[in-house]
C-alpha cells in the first residue's frame, strides 16, 4: 500500500500545472484550504460519499470544505435556469455537483454544473459520467480560486471541453473561455470588461450579455449573476420565461395542462405572458415541460 501511494504522489506532482500558463489572473496567493491525500480510483468509487465533494486528480484526493451560502445560491441558480432551457429546447442534459466526471484513469471531478450535448460520445457508467462534457461551470469559493483557475482550468482544456466558465460571486469576477485548437480563449464577461467592450460585440457591451456558444440560443445577463435578488423563486420563473419564451413555454406545455394547472379557461389570454410562470410555479412548471416533451417522444415511436 506504501509504494502505492508512492506512486500515486509521483503521478499527481508529475502533473502539476505550470504557473506561466495563468500568470495574468493574480492569483497565486491564494492556496486551497482543503486536505489533500493519495488513494486509487477504485478505492475513491468505494469510499466517496454522497453528502461531500470529492475529487480525484491523477491520485491525488481532494476533499473540498463546505461551500458558502452566496456559492450554492449561485450554483442552484445556473442549474436552474439551464436545466430548463435546455430540457425545453431538447438539447442535452445538464448536471450538477456531485454528479462526478471521469476524464481518465485516477482523474475525477465533480464541477458545479456541466453540459452534455445530444451525440456527445461520454456515456453514463454506474456514478460517473465518462468522457468530456460540452460545457463546464466552476463557482469560486474563498481559498479555492487557485485550483479552479489553473489546476483545472488546463485540465479541462487537455481533455477538450469546449467552453469553460469560472464565476466568481465574492469578487465580481466572471470568466467564459472557448476552447480553440486545444487551447482556452477568453470570451470575457465582468463588469470592468463589460464598460470596456471587451470580447464582446457593442451590442452585448451595452447590455452586460454573455451568448454561450455550446448552448444554442442561451444567454446570461451580467445582473443575473452579480444581484442575488435575481436568484429568487420569483424572479428565477421570470429569467425562464424570458429565456424560454411564451410562444415556446405554451407549445412545450400544451395549453390544456397550462389551463388544467390553473383553472381558468381563459389563462393564456388574461394572465399575461410572464404571469404564466409565476402563477405556475417553477417546479410544477419543469415538471410540466418533462411530461409533455416523454409524451411527445412516446408518440414519435
Amino acid at each position: 500500500m506504501k509504494k502505492e501511494s508512492n506512486l500515486l504522489r509521483e503521478k499527481a506532482e508529475k502533473y502539476k500545472i505550470p504557473k506561466h500558463r495563468m500568470e495574468n489572473e493574480g492569483v497565486y496567493s491564494v492556496e486551497s484550504e482543503d486536505e489533500v491525500h493519495y488513494m486509487s480510483e477504485e478505492e475513491f468509487m468505494e469510499k466517496a460519499p454522497d453528502n461531500k465533494i470529492w475529487e480525484l486528480h491523477h491520485g491525488e484526493l481532494i476533499i473540498h470544505s463546505p461551500v458558502g451560502y452566496v456559492h450554492k445560491s449561485l450554483d442552484v441558480f445556473l442549474t436552474t435556469i439551464v436545466f430548463a432551457y435546455v430540457n425545453a429546447k431538447g438539447l442535452g442534459a445538464v448536471y450538477n455537483s456531485p454528479a462526478a466526471i471521469k476524464f481518465d484513469k485516477d482523474v475525477i471531478y465533480e464541477p458545479d454544473v456541466f453540459f452534455v450535448k445530444k451525440g456527445n460520445k461520454g456515456k453514463i457508467e454506474k456514478y460517473l459520467f465518462c468522457g468530456v462534457p460540452d460545457l463546464i461551470v466552476e463557482v469560486v469559493s474563498p481559498g479555492h480560486e487557485l485550483y479552479d483557475r489553473r489546476t483545472k482550468f488546463v485540465n479541462y482544456e487537455r481533455y477538450g471541453v469546449c467552453e469553460y466558465w469560472i464565476l466568481d460571486p465574492q469578487n465580481k469576477k466572471y470568466n467564459f473561455y472557448i476552447n480553440k485548437n486545444g487551447r482556452f480563449e477568453e470570451q470575457g464577461l465582468t463588469s470592468k470588461s463589460v464598460e470596456q467592450g471587451f470580447s464582446l460585440t457593442k451590442e452585448e457591451a451595452k447590455t452586460g450579455i454573455y451568448k454561450s456558444k455550446e448552448i444554442e440560443g442561451f444567454y446570461l445577463r451580467l445582473k443575473w449573476l452579480e444581484n442575488e435578488k435575481y436568484w429568487s423563486n420569483r424572479n428565477v420563473n421570470k429569467i425562464i420565461y424570458e429565456l424560454i419564451g411564451k410562444k415556446n413555454i405554451i407549445e412545450d406545455i400544451g395549453k390544456k395542462e397550462i389551463i388544467e394547472t390553473i383553472g381558468k379557461k381563459d389563462v393564456i389570454e388574461t394572465i399575461g405572458e410572464e404571469e404564466i410562470i409565476d402563477t405556475i410555479g417553477e417546479e410544477r412548471l419543469l415538471d410540466l415541460i418533462k411530461k409533455r416533451k416523454k409524451s411527445k417522444e412516446t408518440k414519435r415511436i
